[in-house]
């Protein structure tokens, strides 16, 4: 499934607040410096980056997975809101066809915030992926917009991330 089918699939967000948790610890970025036009272009939706420091990815929200990538390199996520999240992990990161990547969950699995979705050997994926800059985008704004509130080093888990107004 491409990310082009991913945006067909929108659910129309309830409203309110996203209660995303930091989904990577890492450096907390604006999505503008991604090194790849579709996501520092916001082609795929609003969001922000992350330069990880941990390899472990777990899921930001309540939900249930809507697609994990065959590269197991993204993940989108539609959470109890109504909020679509994909987490891109990486640049170039599909020629790996996996390697590199552990997944935890499949397609349609109900998921927990906190919950350990993937697991990224982050040595063997800087050696052969031209960055390791993982994207974290909303699909399904609409009209709606994303502010970025914390910025630099952070934990996996940190609340308060951003404001979807």
């Amino acid at each position: 499934m491409r990310i082009n089918d991913l945006l067909k699939m929108t659910v129309e967000p309830d409203g309110g607040e996203c209660p995303l948790l930091l989904p990577m610890s890492g450096t907390v970025l604006p999505i503008t410096e991604v090194p790849d036009a579709i996501f520092s272009q916001r082609l795929a939706g609003d969001g922000f980056a992350i330069e990880p420091s941990d390899g472990d990815v777990f899921s930001p929200v309540n939900g249930r997975v809507l697609h994990l990538f065959p590269a197991k390199n993204g993940i989108a996520i539609l959470s109890d809101e109504g909020h679509e999240i994909l987490i891109h992990v990486g640049v170039e990161t599909a020629a790996l066809k996996g390697e590199g990547f552990l997944s935890y969950v499949k397609t349609g699995d109900v998921i927990s915030s906190k919950q350990l979705l993937l697991s990224v050997n982050l040595e063997t994926v800087r050696l052969r992926a031209s960055s390791l800059m993982t994207s974290v985008v909303f699909t399904n704004l609409g009209e709606k917009a994303l502010e970025l509130k914390k910025f630099g080093a952070l934990a996996a888990g940190t609340e308060g991330v951003l404001a979807i107004k």
